[in-house]
């Protein structure tokens, strides 16, 4: 069985959703507010485009901050609807995300992130081979 994932990444106004079936992976990019009025069908544009339909969708993954509240619950409320047939749900950290595609430059990765609001999130991470971060 072939894994398809369905990813939301809407925590901010740039955001991205994209699917990975057993062919090809498929991302659509957009800086717009109000998301919220558009999301379902740029997820069912995307699933037409990739020619994949909902019920072949094994995992459904979202980024689970740091990020917009709002945005972040929207994703989690939009996974679970989707997930109503029994799918894998993944909430994947933006943090652990940047840290795992450098870390095969680094044994120790510090990241910063700047929020609209001026605050600064920061994570320290530790290279290790055997747990892969």
């Amino acid at each position: 069985m072939s894994n398809y994932i369905l990813s939301l990444e809407i925590s901010t106004n740039l955001w991205s959703i994209a699917i990975k079936n057993k062919f090809y992976y498929v991302e659509i990019n957009n800086y717009k507010k109000n998301k919220e009025k558009q999301i379902i069908k740029i997820i069912d544009y995307i699933l037409y485009i990739s020619e994949t339909k909902l019920n072949k969708i094994n995992t459904i993954s979202f980024n689970f901050g740091p990020g917009s509240f709002t945005g972040i619950r929207l994703a989690a409320i939009i996974c679970q609807n989707l997930s109503l047939n029994k799918k894998k749900i993944t909430r994947i950290s933006s943090i652990q995300n940047i840290a795992y595609e450098t870390h095969k430059k680094n044994k120790y990765i510090f990241i910063s992130l700047l929020s609209k609001y001026n605050e600064i999130y920061f994570c320290i991470y530790k290279h290790n081979i055997k747990k892969n971060i």
